[in-house]
């Protein structure tokens, strides 16, 4: 992307109105005499409101270097703050959400109801596991007990080993040497 001098200077002042932390991305001069903007990773999963976030960008010039910065920031970082905030702060404007650094308590909050959510989830799939098991183990019981009420049937306990067959309780022979003088 090309970024004039009025683009950065928007970007610039959005940066300021959103009170981005910029020590999140670092500049570095590349080898082959160009920039690569290097990104911190979001603090959590931001889900299908920005779905893919570069490491890295490498870019051309100075002016693409600062304005790739500037613009993955505020990205990530609003993305971050929707993320944590929609549907948990009743009353506050669009802007609000979008522009209020988040807080280290709002981040436990968030990253806490993810995971009380995901126990909930894993929960949710044992006790669906275990009812699918219970309904199985019903219908081969009610199955069972049907067949026994209608002709008799009783439970054979299997055959003691040691009356199968003769054969195969045998003594075992030793093995003959064909070397043996």
């Amino acid at each position: 992307m090309n970024f004039d001098n009025d683009r950065l200077q928007y970007l610039r002042t959005e940066a300021k109105i959103y009170h981005l932390d910029l020590t999140r991305a670092k500049l570095r001069q590349s080898a082959e005499g160009g920039y690569v903007v290097h990104l911190d990773k979001p603090l959590f999963d931001l889900g299908t409101i920005l779905t893919e976030v570069p490491s890295s960008v490498p870019v051309r010039s100075a002016a693409a270097a600062e304005g790739t910065m500037l613009e993955w920031c505020l990205k990530i970082q609003r993305a971050e703050r929707q993320r944590a905030r929609f549907g948990n702060r009743c009353g506050w404007s669009t802007d609000q959400i979008n522009r209020r650094p988040l807080e280290a308590e709002e981040i436990a909050e968030y990253k806490a109801r993810i995971k009380h959510n995901a126990d909930v989830a894993r929960l949710q799939a044992q006790l669906t596991e275990v009812l699918e098991t219970t309904a199985k183990d019903a219908r081969v019981k009610a199955a069972h007990d049907d067949l026994q009420a209608r002709y008799g049937l009783s439970v054979k306990q299997p055959a003691d080993s040691t009356l199968c067959s003769p054969a195969l309780n045998a003594p075992k022979r030793k093995p003959v040497s064909r070397n043996a003088k």
